[in-house]
């Protein structure tokens, strides 16, 4: 089975290959990816921006040099505005008089706000900013384990240098 974190060959040399992935950010939007790259020095990583976690609106890149990593995990997010979103929607469908159609697809709404309002996340703590979030897609949580791995072995690395 591909685990979809693969070696990049960066030349001649010592030290690690260059690992690069590419992250589902949720189940609801199968089309939105992040995009990981980690060295011996660096990880870069592009993320979608988005509006209420489907609507992609542009992308936010950041590099975070791996001496300045404390810590990397994988853990949960919720998010509230979506979640008050998902409850306006269901309200809407409950109490609105609409046609059959209108509130199937109004639930529809509900149940993909519900599930983009609580998302898995890897989060990147590095001095002295706050941590650098990027949302994982359920099925794709092996391979953020996979990359927080990768980070905290480079990072160590990087540090006894």
């Amino acid at each position: 089975m591909d685990s979809g974190v693969r070696p990049v060959p960066t030349g001649a040399g010592v030290g690690f290959s260059r690992v690069e992935t590419s992250i589902l950010t949720n189940g609801v939007t199968w089309y939105m990816r992040s995009r990981l790259a980690v060295d011996d020095r660096l990880m870069r990583v592009a993320t979608p921006r988005t509006v209420l976690g489907f609507l992609p609106i542009g992308t936010k890149n950041f590099e975070v040099d791996l001496n300045e990593v404390r810590g990397a995990s994988v853990g949960s997010r919720l998010y509230p505005e979506r979640l008050v979103v998902a409850i306006g929607l269901a309200l809407l469908a409950v109490l609105g008089d609409f046609s059959t159609v209108t509130t199937i697809l109004l639930g529809v709404a509900t149940l993909a706000m519900l599930l983009l309002s609580f998302i898995a996340v890897l989060r990147i703590e590095a001095k002295p900013e706050r941590p650098f979030i990027v949302p994982v897609c359920l099925a794709h949580i092996p391979r953020a384990r996979r990359v927080v791995a990768e980070i905290e072995e480079r990072s160590a690395a990087a540090i006894t240098k």
